[in-house]
């Protein structure tokens, strides 16, 4: 491995890192965009982090990160794609308190998954553990998990010219559920059916959507833990949390997102999710199907508004790098 030293600019904070380069990939990325920063704070083969040398300043008001994702609509493909709090969060993107669940060891960002529910089916998740990661836009998954999920969904075809993958009617209704912990989150049916993603079907009407509940194909290799990335991200305002927890790996929240004349909300914690149990490695930045070592952003950052954030904080919000294509299709 190639290690490099780089200054990292956020905000008004400046700070040098060191960064490893295993392979290089002509990824495409938006021209507004360098690439995907991994946020994961533990040293790796012995060089600290990013988030590591962070925590270790003083220059954090909290070791936090708070994460808001823009909806994704057909038209909106070109719109900012959210913002990221480093030091704190934002309390005009989410009401009521947060719940927080602890992290696996040794799984980066990686939380016990309580429970799944799409219409009257309920998917078994006993002993998953999912990591929850901004720089993936899908949901990656074992296959059996995945023809469960899109099974479910009434209208719903294997395509064999997509590798095997689901194509689902673009404009379902059917009830789609997340349970973390106490938190349980309602997931539009458009999250599911990504709707940038079209299809039609030869003696089908209406079009048909790809599904967002894929699994590994081509040279991916088989996984067992899930990577969730911005089909449910997109539905909450999440924290990831490095000073809580730091045995385990930290913790993530989630609140439910503000709307419209709704109050701000508040930074309360109303429980911890059960233990989780082993599980796979899927590190390295966009590896293993678009997960990578933590949540990844990328884009223009600029410096938080006073009126948000304490004045002390050091408190970022940048575009988020949404990824348009998953790297786990082939």
């Amino acid at each position: 491995m190639t290690f490099y030293t780089d200054t990292y600019k956020f905000g008004s904070l400046q700070l040098t890192g060191i960064a490893g380069v295993a392979s290089i990939d002509n990824v495409k990325l938006p021209p507004t965009a360098d690439g995907i920063l991994g946020l994961w704070y533990y040293p790796r083969l012995g060089v600290a982090t990013i988030l590591n040398v962070l925590k270790n300043s003083t220059a954090l008001t909290q070791p936090v990160m708070g994460i808001w994702m823009q909806a994704a609509t057909i038209l909106g493909v070109t719109a900012p794609g959210g913002e990221i709090t480093i030091g704190g969060v934002n309390p005009q993107r989410f009401t009521g308190d947060i719940t927080y669940i602890d992290c696996v060891a040794n799984h980066p960002w990686t939380i016990p998954l309580g429970g799944m529910q799409i219409g009257n089916t309920l998917i078994p998740t006993t002993g998953i553990l999912a990591a929850i990661d901004t720089g993936t836009s899908a949901m990656l998954m074992p296959k059996s998990y995945a023809d469960l999920i899109n099974g479910a969904i009434p209208g719903a075809l294997q395509a064999t010219n997509l590798d095997g993958h689901w194509i689902l009617p673009c404009d379902g209704t059917t009830p789609i559920t997340f349970t973390f912990g106490t938190f349980v989150a309602k997931v539009p049916y458009s999250s599911l059916a990504m709707q940038v993603a079209r299809y039609k079907v030869t003696g089908r009407s209406g079009d048909y959507c790809r599904s967002s509940a894929m699994f590994p194909t081509g040279i991916v290799v088989p996984i067992d833990d899930w990577i969730i990335g911005a089909t449910f991200l997109r539905t909450v305002y999440a924290v990831y949390d490095f000073g809580n927890n730091e045995a385990g790996g930290g913790r993530i929240g989630f609140a439910n997102l503000a709307t419209p004349g709704s109050p701000p909300g508040t930074n309360g914690t109303t429980g911890n999710g059960g233990q989780g149990g082993n599980g796979s490695n899927n590190n390295g930045t966009s590896g293993n199907g678009g997960s990578g070592d933590g949540s990844g952003s990328g884009g223009n950052t600029q410096n938080a508004a006073s009126s948000i954030f304490p004045a002390s904080s050091i408190a970022m919000q940048a575009a988020i790098l949404l990824v348009a294509v998953v790297a786990a299709m082939s």
